[in-house]
């Protein structure tokens, strides 16, 4: 595939619509979300990341990440944030990685979404040489 392709993964987000907003005339930008929905590239990243047909691109944004609920809170589903970025990670040749994280990780070491946070960052520092740059 291309290189100078665009992934932004969680794109049906509030930040991901956004972001669609502002880039909607750009053709280098794919939006990608589980949901089905026409305007974006439907995937869901608890598949098989081999069926992806993304395989080497520009810049990645990755603003996925499990709705904060209660109830997700107490199924503890997200540390699924932290097996997406690694799929990720380990199958797509990524030049720039553009991760959101959360200020969540400084205020309780055990909160759900701030700790899995700061696991994804460590995911990101400790595989630097799979991605030529990246920004937290």
């Amino acid at each position: 595939m291309q290189t100078n392709i665009n992934l932004v993964f969680g794109g049906s987000g509030l930040i991901g619509q956004s972001l669609k907003k502002l880039l909607r005339k750009n053709k280098r930008f794919i939006f990608i979300s589980k949901n089905n929905n026409n305007n974006f590239y439907q995937f869901d990243l608890d598949q098989n990341i081999k069926k992806f047909p993304y395989k080497n691109v520009n810049k990645c944004f990755f603003l996925a990440s499990p709705r904060i609920t209660q109830n997700n809170l107490k199924k503890k589903l997200f540390k699924k944030e932290f097996y997406w970025l690694k799929k990720i990670i380990f199958n797509i040749k990524i030049k720039k990685l553009i991760y959101l994280s959360s200020s969540s990780i400084y205020y309780n070491k055990h909160h759900a979404v701030g700790s899995n946070k700061k696991n994804c960052e460590n995911l990101i520092l400790n595989n630097k040489n799979k991605i030529i740059s990246f920004q937290i």
